[in-house]
């Protein structure tokens, strides 16, 4: 089957580069944002006027599952001051303050979960928070002492408590603290970069030399990485071993946009400044980090949470900002994720990739119009790039809107200087819209070009191969590709319905069978896959089975021009094969 409604999140792939590494919530209301810098509200503050402590709490709990987590916080603490002990209230009061950046907040009631429950994993965090913002280290570090090591726990303290350690004039200590983290599975990148960033901070060049240097070998494509290795090349006078990381990052990343100030300063020979400067700084890159890994792992309320604290830490860090914005968007929070793509400053190198983002997200919304007039701007305002014509494109292709978005795609391929392998999808994309705009002679051209960059793109084969065998066209090669295809994505149902369909085009029906139940398996509830198994249970004589599969395929939405055919083969069965 050709899955030509594919929607792609063009950011998620750099989004990956920018913060993982091998081991791998919403903003305030209006209610929220009114707050004058520097005060916070008591329990008391927050209690609005309404009716009861219970109707409150089934309030604030449908405002939570309406992600207006803000809101849900002031409903909450109604139902508190009548059950201050109550843990759980507690901890989802702590949650849903947390996770909206409201800390100070957070931490009052992080002060009484310590009273309530001396062994809470969660409350040392905010309140070692609250200590590093009044620059009280020593204690920061005893409120990290006293938690609980286990969870998230055992990566995040030993990673803050090394910073701290650092900035108290204890690098040594720090180290010894960052090697607890030896023990698990998984962290040595994470590992080798802290180390590395607190021996540079601590001026032992020669270690710290040695650290980054085992990153550029294992994680030689991670945006973060390269910046952070290339600043310290850098700082050094190694303007070449800086240029030649950020040449290798540039030329397998199309949105090179965000090493733009780094390629200048190479060129011009500046020294910059360090991007993680203060120990401050490295706690901010620690909790950016674990939030990553656990963003990851979708473990999503804390990773909002620790992308709240470093962003608080490090107001200006634009690559959270944009992990933060990903992070409301999976929340099912668009209209917030917009509003931190718009707070990333149009100067910053990362407000390019931040603005095809947002129109991705105004899109989401509906508001296809809006999101279509961001990236015509954007079209117009950079005519060398192609990645936003890329984007209208795919929001076209999504709406059904192939001739326009083959417009889009045209535009896209022409600013490619040369195709190269990662260009790939650039052809897939297009040549599905010129299939779907009754442009065979084009499309197969494009899918062609776009094997010939990846010969072995299991869904390029699919849709070509697939195609050929609508068509009754080069039929032999169609079954090598779509075998191949099926041993490359054995779990993909639409792939597989493609060798099940293609088995049916050539009267092999009962080898069509085996191949579309199991493509009915991997996608149940997709319309064409169950219409074609109904139409091969017909041919092998289970006509009950063959309704039955057409009436589900009427039940999940079948394009249009096919409903009239379900319908009457549901009503009549199936005549004769053609050439029989």
């Amino acid at each position: 089957m050709k899955a030509y409604k594919i929607r792609t999140r063009l950011g998620a792939p750099l989004l990956m580069a920018m913060i993982g590494l091998s081991f791998a919530g919403c903003t305030p209301t209006l209610q929220a944002q009114e707050q004058p810098q520097g005060q916070t509200k008591s329990l008391a503050d927050l209690t609005p006027m309404t009716s009861s402590p219970m109707g409150h709490y089934l309030a604030a709990r449908q405002a939570q599952a309406d992600r207006r987590n803000s809101e849900a916080a002031d409903l909450l603490a109604v139902t508190l001051a009548k059950d201050p002990d109550n843990p759980e209230l507690l901890n989802v009061s702590y949650l849903l303050l947390a996770s909206e950046g409201r800390l100070s907040e957070a931490a009052q009631v992080a002060e009484h979960i310590q009273k309530v429950q001396p062994d809470s994993p969660t409350a040392g965090i905010i309140l070692a928070w609250r200590d590093i913002k009044k620059n009280d280290l020593k204690s920061a570090d005893a409120e990290l002492a006293k938690l609980p090591d286990d969870g998230v726990n055992k990566i995040i303290v030993p990673m803050v408590r090394a910073w701290l350690a650092q900035g108290m004039g204890q690098t040594d200590a720090g180290l010894t603290q960052l090697a607890r983290l030896n023990k698990i599975n998984g962290l040595q990148p994470i590992i080798d970069l802290h180390r590395a960033l607190i021996e540079d901070q601590a001026g032992r060049i020669k270690p710290a030399d040695e650290d980054y240097g085992k990153l550029v070998t294992a994680e030689a494509g991670t945006l973060r990485v390269v910046q952070l290795v290339g600043n310290f090349y850098q700082r050094q006078g190694r303007q070449d071993d800086a240029k030649k990381l950020y040449d290798a990052f540039v030329e397998a990343n199309s949105e090179s946009l965000v090493l733009e100030p780094e390629m200048k300063g190479v060129s011009a020979g500046t020294k910059p400044a360090p991007i993680v400067a203060t120990p401050v700084d490295g706690i901010a890159e620690s909790f950016f980090n674990i939030a990553s890994l656990l963003a990851r792992e979708q473990i999503l309320d804390t990773a909002m949470v620790f992308e709240r604290i470093a962003l608080d830490l490090k107001p200006d860090y634009p690559i959270a900002q944009t992990l933060l914005a990903e992070l409301l968007i999976n929340d099912g929070r668009t209209q917030d994720a917009i509003a931190i793509y718009e707070a990333i400053p149009k100067s910053s190198p990362f407000s390019w990739q931040a603005r095809i983002d947002e129109a991705r997200a105004l899109d989401d919304l509906g508001k296809t119009d809006d999101a279509l007039k961001l990236l015509d701007g954007m079209i117009a305002e950079r005519p060398e790039r192609y990645d936003a014509a890329l984007a209208k494109g795919n929001i076209l292709r999504s709406h059904e809107q192939f001739a326009d978005a083959a417009k889009a795609y045209e535009v896209a391929v022409a600013r490619v200087p040369e195709l190269k392998r990662r260009h790939w999808a650039l052809l897939y994309f297009r040549g599905i819209t010129y299939e779907r705009s009754q442009q065979w002679p084009l499309a197969e051209a494009d899918f062609q070009k776009a094997l010939a960059l990846e010969p072995e793109q299991p869904y390029v084969m699919n849709y070509l191969a697939y195609s050929w065998v609508e068509r009754r066209e080069h039929l032999p090669e169609a079954f090598t590709m779509l075998k191949r295809a099926v041993e490359l994505k054995p779990d993909d149902g639409f792939i597989v319905d493609s060798l099940g369909w293609a088995y049916y085009q050539q009267g092999q029906y009962d080898k069509a069978v085996e191949y579309l139940e199991r493509a009915v398996e991997l996608e149940p509830v997709d319309a064409t896959i169950n219409d074609h198994l109904g139409d091969a249970y017909w041919r092998v004589g289970r006509k009950t089975e063959a309704r039955y599969q057409w009436q589900r395929s009427l039940q999940f939405g079948p394009e249009p021009d096919h409903l009239q055919p379900l319908q009457a083969k549901i009503k009549d069965g199936l005549g004769a094969p053609s050439g029989s």
